[in-house]
């Protein structure tokens, strides 16, 4: 019944404050339940991220694989969470015979009415440029898409508009030291690297030096007059005991380091929470401070390298110090129990209270949820949003997860990911999920 007076509310125009709590599903969203929808498409489908239109509309971009074969797909949804069909083929958009197997999470923006997907796979970053049809533009780098070889693994990545300018992140095999190093590539919307960015296009940056020493973008966000603020993790040593920390990066719009920023060296501030610190994405506030979020873990087997992992943030200000107004020290860890989470992605609403998206997980009982928490402007959670700041969402499944977090209009939070099965090791079967929820 209370669904049922949501959905009337809904339709009559009324935000439902009264009768709904943030963090609920919204009823009138979704096609397999109140509040979201189940794609399946092969084998295995999962979206990892999402282009959100006023409308209420997106596409979502991820993978779906039959036997062996994974392919980068982009879906398309109505405002009311079913299939757009007019899209692609059967509201689907799929990159066949890519030329290597995906190796990470596809990420998404738009340009105009142009879509532009990020995959990495082997040791190159692949962009393609769809139109809003979702139909392939073969006039984009070669037969549609531009390749980037950075001679390194990238697992998790960004891609950002800064102005007609695209910015991919991750990571990229100094050819001059053969360090693994920061690395933000400028390329125009026709798939050519932007000689105008960087060195040709490419902007390598190193923080910490050595044969043993990684470092990784992770997350982008553009300011208002162009610059770019990246989030990543770095470790001097990766055989060091718990060696990563988090990092926060802002660039001139050239992708220069900004010297007005930063505590470790120009341009880059660290954030060691004391464990392994794996920063993952980052937020920008109308004053410039950033928030970056991640997964802060501590190894509890080391027999088996098994972490337990809680949600790590961190608020810098507008110079790149600490802000002591975040959780009082600037550092937030909140731990949610279960065997631990893994954090995917934050954004900030209208309230500049910050929306984190996870995976929730117990080993033992095969019990993975995902999950969202909210913050208030000072870090503390939010009281109004769930049960106690945290929400924890399954879909009939014993793996689910969120990927990615959009807010629309302020009131409703965005998400996709998927909810899977293991029907042999290291064999999931699923569907890609996309869901939304009150925010108010």
């Amino acid at each position: 019944m209370k669904y049922l007076i949501l959905a009337l509310a809904l339709a009559a125009g009324a935000l439902p404050t009264d009768a709904a709590t943030p963090g609920e599903f919204d009823p009138a969203y979704g096609t397999a339940g109140p509040g979201y929808s189940l794609t399946p498409l092969h084998d295995h489908n999962e979206s990892h991220d999402l282009v959100l239109y006023p409308d209420g509309s997106k596409v979502t971009s991820g993978i779906a694989q039959s036997g062996t074969t994974v392919e980068p797909v982009l879906t398309r949804y109505k405002p009311d969470g079913s299939i757009d069909f007019a899209f692609g083929a059967a509201g689907h958009a799929v990159v066949s015979a890519m030329p290597e197997v995906p190796n990470g999470y596809t990420q998404l923006t738009q340009y105009r009415d142009q879509l532009y997907l990020l995959v990495p796979a082997g040791s190159r970053l692949y962009v393609y440029n769809f139109n809003s049809a979702g139909v392939l533009n073969t006039a984009f780098g070669t037969g549609g898409a531009s390749v980037v070889n950075v001679n390194a693994g990238n697992a998790i990545v960004d891609i950002a508009m800064q102005k007609s300018r695209i910015i991919l992140a991750g990571r990229m095999r100094n050819p001059a030291t053969a360090e693994i190093d920061f690395v933000l590539i400028g390329m125009k919307t026709t798939g050519v690297l932007d000689a105008g960015f960087g060195s040709g296009g490419i902007a390598l940056h190193s923080l910490r030096t050595g044969t043993q020493s990684s470092e990784y973008f992770t997350g982008l966000a553009i300011t208002p007059d162009y610059r770019i603020v990246a989030g990543g993790r770095s470790a001097k040593r990766v055989s060091d005991p718990d060696p990563y920390d988090f990092v926060v990066a802002r660039f001139r719009s050239n992708g220069s380091v900004d010297p007005g920023f930063g505590t470790a060296a120009a341009g880059f501030t660290l954030v060691d929470f004391g464990y392994n610190d794996f920063g993952r994405r980052v937020a920008l506030y109308a004053n410039y401070q950033v928030l970056i979020v991640g997964s802060v873990c501590k190894t509890i087997d080391p027999a088996t390298g098994q972490l337990y992992c809680v949600i790590g943030s961190a608020r810098v200000l507008n110079n790149g110090a600490l802000d002591a107004s975040w959780n009082g020290s600037g550092m937030q860890l909140s731990d949610l129990g279960g065997d631990g989470l893994v954090v995917t992605d934050v954004t900030l609403d209208r309230r500049e209270r910050a929306v984190v998206s996870h995976a929730w997980y117990r080993v033992q009982s095969v019990d993975h949820r995902a999950g969202l928490s909210r913050y208030d402007f000072l870090g503390a959670l939010d009281p109004g949003f769930a049960a106690g700041g945290h929400g924890l969402y399954d879909f009939g499944l014993p793996f689910n997860v969120y990927h990615t977090v959009k807010l629309l209009d302020g009131n409703y939070v965005d998400t996709c990911g998927g909810a899977s099965k293991e029907t042999a090791p290291g064999v999931l079967i699923g569907a890609s999920v996309v869901a939304r929820h009150f925010n108010f």
